[in-house]
């Protein structure tokens, strides 16, 4: 909330749970009325912290974040998957 970057990065075995971590039960994203609980993962965790910390403050924020998979060398956007592989 100061002003920080981060990066989470997960890696590893196809089928160890990487998306399931990283993103918790994926039909339940974006759905109208979503409310966190413990079978979200840490992006939406983190999301949910974040946007009830600057509803809380004064201050204007600017949020930017990309959500990207890096699989057999291509690098796809999963936020806008109609881009296709990105270069």
């Amino acid at each position: 909330m100061e002003g920080y970057s981060a990066t989470i990065f997960a890696y590893g075995q196809t089928g160890s749970g990487k998306t399931y971590s990283m993103a918790g039960d994926e039909k339940r994203l974006g759905v109208e009325g979503w409310k966190s609980d413990n079978q979200d993962g840490i992006i939406p965790r983190s999301v949910d912290y974040m946007w009830s910390q600057m509803t809380n403050r004064s201050e204007q924020f600017y949020v930017k974040a990309s959500f990207a998979e890096i699989y057999k060398e291509q690098i796809q956007d999963l936020l806008n998957p109609a881009r296709g592989i990105l270069h």
